[in-house]
């Protein structure tokens, strides 16, 4: 089957195509003349050649032309400009068996390679007429007085109108009389047509514009038009207007749009560049109609084929006088929830319901006599609730609040609600709210390079809207709450390295309610002791390995100094005769903490007594030094050590009157 508009024919055939050579005596005028091979043909592939004749097969962008003199050809026109007589685009594949074509090529080989074809058997903007003989689908025949038998094909957004009305079959019948505009196609005596107008009578006359569309487009359900009226009114007076809109909408695009009052026409929009969606606006003056008359008001657009569509019919009553004033049809209330009493951290709701039987245009929320909100309306309304939120938070504690509504309906009338007044109390109910505080690890003291969590924890019926914790009297962490729970807690670290050895760290917390009222807990306080634990709770311990009381001068020993302590051993340092003599430095402050020095006892004189002591600084600078212990050099050791003494006392060993309890001499 093959499609063709105003433009274009669109070919979905596919022929087998014998490739032809050129023989005997040249076909094709060289445009410089070529060279050819003598009785073969044109067989270089330079040559530039133009020629006319008839095509007798075609498929897609190739065709096989009989040239008016000389043999057939094989045409490729895929990359050629395709044209119509008048000069239009034409695809390649439209171009038909019988067409009478003109081309321009190069040959190649045995195809002449087109660069430009002209299709003679196509010319747009014809128009056929005469009686149909028979219709198939979406042709007809049809016998004509001036071509004879024709074929009129109807494209699928074809334009039917028929003579007698709307209700009639959209397609012509047999018998009757028709006239098509569109592409014609000579040499195969088709009419490609967007257009067909027919008549029930056999003479070229009658036609109208009743339009139908070709269901194989669905033109029909693409077009719609509806009203609309500000202010919507039902009744018209005298002292009245409206503004009708038609809003219309076209997939096909639209070409005008127009408003029919009573069956005139009272406004006409005509449109460019075919948009999809246009409104069309005219005023109803109420003076211009009779008393207790109607107005039948409907829109209707045309869009770019020609085609129309219509709104339903919209009725007016007019009636002489006045229009309402909407004081006493239209009403409007003013609630507000909670009614009585407004708290800071509360809030009320607000609702203002109005009516008004000739629609409302707004409604208006009023606090203290200032306008806080509006509620505007672009279609017709009759009634509606808007509604706005107050916080008592806005408002001092003790005042008024006073809250009134007005409604505005569709003629600018005003009516206005009672007020209604509300009383801020920001102070609420007190006495109810408790602060407490933790300490986490609790202690009495704070010492350097210790911490501790203060956590207040605030309870308030009234719900708590913040917590504040005061460290010597300074906020030193603000914890607002959203949502105002009963229960909310707030937390702080404290660093003992913060404050001054000695000193007192007071602390409390304090919480505000949903009302403005404040709790406050017991102070708690902290003392800070950067001593640390003193030289009581640090200690430094000696042993030997091996252990010996005297040394030989050929004999050695491992003196270990062991230190303890909870802040932290910075260093230990070991002392041989009152002399430093080794430094164990510790830069991630362990608790325990180790220190070796190896003591050769011929380095001393036989004799003589060797005094060994250690201490340990921690990281807050405390120093703890461990008990003196005593070795005697001599000049060799019997049975090479001897163990009469020993340099670790043990639990509750008395040495010159006094024990040892583990750590010190008592």
């Amino acid at each position: 089957m093959k499609i063709k508009n105003n433009d274009r024919k669109v070919t979905f055939i596919a022929l087998a195509v014998s490739l032809a050579l050129f023989a005997a005596a040249p076909v094709f005028a060289a445009a410089p003349r070529a060279q050819h091979a003598s009785g073969h043909g044109w067989r270089n592939n330079a040559s530039s050649v133009t020629a006319s004749g008839t095509v007798t097969a075609a498929n897609g962008s190739s065709f096989t032309m009989l040239a008016t003199t000389g043999p057939s050809a094989i045409v490729d026109a895929t990359n050629a400009t395709v044209v119509m007589s008048d000069g239009s685009p034409l695809p390649a594949a439209n171009i038909e068996v019988n067409d009478s074509v003109t081309v321009t090529g190069t040959v190649n080989g045995s195809t002449v390679v087109a660069s430009r074809v002209t299709d003679n058997s196509l010319r747009r903007f014809e128009r056929v007429s005469g009686t149909v003989s028979s219709v198939s689908g979406t042709s007809f025949a049809m016998q004509t007085t001036d071509r004879g038998a024709v074929t009129v094909n109807i494209a699928g957004n074809a334009r039917v109108s028929r003579n007698g009305g709307l209700n009639g079959s959209a397609y012509p019948v047999a018998g009757e009389y028709a006239r098509a505009t569109g592409t014609w196609d000579q040499a195969n005596k088709v009419l490609w047509t967007t257009d067909v107008r027919v008549s029930q009578s056999t003479t070229n006359n009658g036609y109208n514009n009743n339009v139908y569309y070709n269901n194989a487009n669905n033109n029909t359900a693409n077009g719609s038009v509806s009203l609309s009226f500000s202010p919507y009114v039902s009744t018209l007076y005298s002292n009245q207007s409206t503004t009708v809109t038609a809003n219309a909408y076209d997939a096909n695009g639209i070409a005008n749009v127009s408003i029919y009052a009573n069956g005139s026409l009272v406004q006409t929009c005509p449109v460019s560049n075919y948009p999809t969606s246009y409104s069309c606006t005219v005023s109803l003056d109420g003076s211009n109609y009779a008393n207790y008359s109607t107005i039948a008001v409907y829109g209707q657009l045309s869009d770019r084929n020609g085609n129309t569509a219509a709104s339903s019919t919209t009725t007016l009553t007019t009636q002489n006088g006045t229009g309402s004033n909407g004081a006493s049809s239209g009403t409007v209330s003013i609630s507000v929830s909670p009614s009585s009493t407004l708290a800071n951290g509360q809030s009320a709701t607000v609702n203002a319901s109005a009516y008004d039987a000739t629609g409302i245009r707004s409604i208006g929320i009023y606090v203290n006599g200032s306008l806080a909100y509006t509620c505007p309306f672009s279609a017709f309304t009759a009634s509606f609730n808007c509604t706005t939120t107050l916080y008592g938070g806005n408002y001092a504690n003790g005042s008024t609040v006073s809250v009134y509504a007005q409604m505005t309906d569709t003629y600018g009338n005003v009516v206005t609600s009672s007020t209604t007044t509300i009383t801020v109390s920001n102070t609420g109910s007190s006495g109810n709210g408790t602060v407490s505080l933790s300490l986490s690890p609790y202690s009495s003291t704070l010492a350097n390079g210790q911490t501790t969590t203060v956590t207040a924890t605030a309870y308030d019926p009234n719900g708590v809207t913040n917590t504040n914790l005061y460290v010597n009297g300074s906020l030193a962490m603000a914890c607002p709450v959203t949502n105002s729970p009963t229960t909310s807690y707030c937390t702080v670290t404290l660093n003992g390295g913060n404050y001054a050895n000695g000193s007192i760290i007071s602390i409390y917390a304090q919480a505000t309610d949903n009302y403005g009222n404040t709790s406050t807990s017991p102070t708690s306080t902290l003392t800070v002791a950067n001593a640390a634990y003193g030289a009581t709770n640090e200690y430094v311990t000696l042993s030997l390995y091996p252990y010996v009381s005297t040394l030989g001068t050929s004999q050695s020993t491992t003196l270990t100094a062991a230190a303890s302590d909870m802040n932290g051993v910075s260093s230990i340092g070991i002392y041989v005769n009152g002399s430093l003599v080794q430094t164990c430095p510790f830069g991630s402050g362990l608790t325990n903490a180790s220190c070796t020095y190896n003591i050769a006892g011929g380095n001393y004189a036989a004799g003589s007594n060797v005094s060994i002591y250690a201490q340990a600084t921690d990281v807050n600078g405390t120093v703890a030094t461990s008990s003196t212990s005593n070795l005697t050099v001599q000049t060799a050791a019997a049975n090479g050590s001897t163990t009469t003494a020993s340099l670790t006392p043990r639990y509750g060993e008395r040495r010159n009157g006094r024990r040892w309890d583990g750590r010190n001499w008592r």
